[in-house]
């Protein structure tokens, strides 16, 4: 809540859309979840991520994503997702048109997405990858 859900509130009903724009708060989990499997696709424009979680959690229900170009986002999706400049709104709205217009990009994106989650679920994997890089940097140093 503030100024800047104050300003998308009213560009929303500026464009028709304020029945369709829900700014849901704080949800629990399992809502959340809910809401997330629910939809045709995760629009996610950050700006200043240091992981993106919300990335995963989508691939791994299934729904397509989109999200910003910058900051880790791009590498947490490995190519699972539509990239967008977050900065740009054109852009914006043209990833949303097309997650729900293009039904092979739903597709290929949630074929994707749902191997890139798996990628993900393996801490054994993430364990033995740490600790190579450790190995290596220690090597590097002497």
């Amino acid at each position: 809540p503030g100024e800047r859900q104050q300003w998308l509130a009213q560009a929303a009903a500026r464009g028709g859309e304020a029945q369709r724009v829900v700014f849901a708060g704080y949800l629990p989990e399992d809502e959340l979840r809910g809401l997330m499997a629910g939809a045709r696709g995760v629009v996610f424009p950050s700006l200043y991520e240091g992981f993106g979680l919300p990335l995963i959690e989508a691939m791994a229900l299934g729904v397509p994503v989109a999200c910003g170009n910058a900051t880790a986002l791009p590498e947490v999706a490995g190519g699972a997702a539509l990239l967008f400049d977050a900065r740009l709104p054109g852009e914006i709205a043209a990833a949303i048109r097309k997650l729900d217009e293009d039904a092979a990009l739903r597709a290929r994106l949630v074929a994707a997405g749902l191997a890139r989650a798996v990628e993900f679920s393996d801490a054994g994997r993430m364990a033995r990858e740490y600790l190579e890089l450790f190995r290596s940097v220690a090597a590097a140093r002497g």
